[in-house]
Order: structure tokens, then sequence, then C-alpha cells
């Protein structure tokens, strides 16, 4: 390879790396914007908080609002641990959005580094759960399953199910009022 072929896929693979995470940020705008109708449509439903074991409760709400404010490919990811997560596959790079994240740091009780809800690539919820010592391996957690078909027919249907619940319909009507929240060109 030539010094300046070298230069060039330098240069492509750096552009591309920065348009990931630009792309990143982006799911990230979209979530901080939904956490707040997130979060009191699973208080309504549940009592709990996103930082409870309220997964089945918070991950439909959050795909419904990340899809009406354009993020598409996002799909429900069920675990042989019972965990609920979303997860998209942008240009080869896995996403992991998680909305319940805290409750394997703590709950309420975990350090305030820990989000609220989790969006970034495994290799960050790797380095999360190492650095704060969570309470479950996060292998287990985000990969255990993540890949078996018949689970994640399953986790479609039980997310359709749960997308009818009234305190989401009120939840996706805030948020949808919200103009923070609409689609960016």
């Amino acid at each position: 390879m030539t010094l300046a072929a070298g230069l060039l896929a330098a240069l492509l693979s750096q552009a591309s790396a920065e348009d990931f995470f630009a792309r990143l940020s982006r799911y990230g705008d979209a979530v901080e914007c939904a956490r707040p109708y997130v979060a009191a449509s699973v208080l309504e439903e549940t009592g709990k908080t996103l930082s409870d074991s309220t997964c089945i409760n918070a991950a439909p709400v959050l795909l419904s609002m990340l899809g009406r404010a354009g993020l598409r490919g996002l799909l429900p990811i069920l675990t042989n641990t019972g965990h609920y997560f979303l997860r998209t596959l942008d240009e080869g790079h896995p996403v992991y959005i998680d909305p319940t994240i805290r409750q394997f740091f703590g709950g309420a009780q975990a350090p305030p580094e820990v989000p609220e809800i989790f969006v970034g690539t495994f290799e960050d919820l790797e380095r999360l759960f190492s650095r704060f010592k969570a309470s479950a391996h996060v292998r287990d957690v985000y990969l255990d399953g993540a890949d078996d078909p018949e689970l994640q027919y399953e986790a479609r249907q039980e997310i359709r199910f749960n997308t009818a619940i009234k305190a989401r319909e009120r939840a996706f009507a805030a948020h949808a009022s919200d103009a923070r929240c609409r689609p960016k060109d």
C-alpha cells in the first residue's frame, strides 16, 4: 500500500468513526428527550422508577417514542435473564439502549455516573459494568439469548401487547406535543 493510499484509508476510517459517533449522539439526544415521558409512564403504570426492574414496561414505551422521533431499525431484545432492552445495528456497529440499566448497580442508590437510560456500544457497557461492579455479568444481561429467534419473537409479542396501556397513551401524547422531541432533519 502506498503512503497516499494508507493516508486516504486512515482518513476514511476516521470519518466513518466520526459519523458513527454523530449518529450515536443523535440516539442519545432522542433518548434524553423521551426519558421524562418514559419515566412518568412507568411510574404511573407500576409505581416504580426506571432504576427498578421495570424493563418490560419501559422498553416498549421508549421504542415507540424513538420511532416517532425518526429513529429506525431499533429492535426489542429479550435475553435468557429476562431483561428487555433495545438494540440496533448502525452500519454494523451494535448500539444498545437500556432504559433500566440502573437496576444492575443498586437501583436508586446507583452511582450518579450510571445513566438513567444507557445509550452506547457493548464496549461502553463492559467499561460501565467493570467500573462500578454491577450485580450481574454484562454478557449474561446483554448477550445470553439475544440472537435466539424464538426468544426475540417472544420479545416482539410482549412489546406489542404492552403498548396499549393507558399510562403509555398519555405519555405518548405528551411526548408528541413536545417540540424538542420531533424528528430532526
